[in-house]
């Protein structure tokens, strides 16, 4: 073989090596994960950075911030569409899966048929037509947070950062009651059974929980205040009382707190689930478990648009995927 030929050979062998990467990286992945939740403050950037920087390396993976904001979520799945992902997974940092914004996303993504009244309920809606996620992928969206194991493990870490000496003190974990009663009774029973497990997990006397209603009218918001000042109150007369916040994160929780509960004595800390390392690991359990769930898109209209006066009560339900 002359020396131009050999020359020639192994050029060509080079640029097939170089060109290899390019060409498997247009192969088609299992699944790509896109993470919802409220994003903005520096607590939720920080969340995110983390888990993007871990579960980033292994699998696309899209974070869309907001509350169930329909162009955000279309934009990220127009993305990991084009990493050639097989399937979606859709894993939502919420506290409840029993909420307003949780039905948002299930009518978003064509789970549920309809809106519920939650929906026409938040500011940015209206009886205007409210485009479903367009998409050719199976998705699946799986639990929030709910009363999960990392949540009782972070709650009573938030706890015992505010006890002296836990077995004689009394938990009192505050939540924010969403729009829907129904799914206020739900999120309350879900308080229950986390203050209960924090409760037993981090020896304290007793464990209990409340619901502040700050955004759902005077009427409701002081009913609410009134029954959390007495639980807390009465508390207060026997044992010093721990009080934690159930949010996403510390975002106005004191102020809001504060002036639910003014004239309280208590040891109370606004400090949300975020940002904390076990998220991360519970968003790569949930991504892995959503993975191998069927489609649970049944609606692939568009969407129209439906006077708030003929959708549907919310009524919290299991979907696919939910915990029992």
């Amino acid at each position: 073989m002359s020396r131009l030929a050999l020359s020639l050979l192994l050029g060509f062998c080079a640029a097939s090596a170089a060109g290899a990467p390019a060409r498997s990286s247009l192969r088609e992945k299992p699944y790509g994960l896109l993470l919802l939740g409220e994003g903005g403050d520096r607590d939720w950037k920080e969340a995110v950075a983390a888990i993007t920087k871990e579960l980033g390396k292994d699998l696309p993976l899209e974070f869309a911030a907001g509350s169930a904001d329909e162009k955000a979520i279309q934009k990220s799945v127009d993305r990991l569409q084009a990493q050639r992902v097989k399937k979606l997974v859709v894993v939502p940092l919420f506290e409840s899966s029993a909420s307003d914004v949780m039905e948002e996303i299930r009518y978003l993504l064509g789970i549920r048929k309809d809106p519920s009244e939650g929906f026409f309920a938040n500011s940015r809606r209206g009886a205007q037509i409210v485009r479903r996620i367009q998409t050719r992928l199976p998705v699946v969206l799986t639990p929030a947070l709910d009363d999960q194991p990392v949540v009782v493990e972070i709650l009573t870490s938030r706890a015992l950062a505010l006890s002296r000496k836990s077995d004689g003190e009394s938990l009192v974990i505050l939540g924010q009651a969403p729009r829907s009663e129904a799914a206020a009774e739900q999120l309350a029973q879900t308080l229950n059974s986390l203050a209960e497990r924090v409760r037993a997990k981090g020896g304290f006397l007793a464990g209990h929980a409340a619901l502040l209603e700050d955004d759902l009218g005077q009427s409701r918001r002081d009913k609410a205040a009134a029954k959390a000042k007495t639980l807390i109150q009465g508390l207060g007369r026997k044992t010093r009382v721990v009080v934690i916040a159930y949010n996403m994160t510390s975002s106005g929780a004191e102020k809001k707190v504060a002036r639910a509960l003014s004239g309280v004595f208590m040891k109370f800390s606004g400090k949300g689930l975020l940002p904390d390392a076990r998220l991360t690991k519970w968003v790569s359990e949930s991504a892995e478990a959503g993975s191998r769930l069927p489609d649970m898109r049944v609606y692939k209209d568009a969407g129209r648009a439906l006077n708030s006066s003929k959708t549907k009560e919310f009524k919290p339900k299991a979907f696919p995927g939910d915990r029992p």
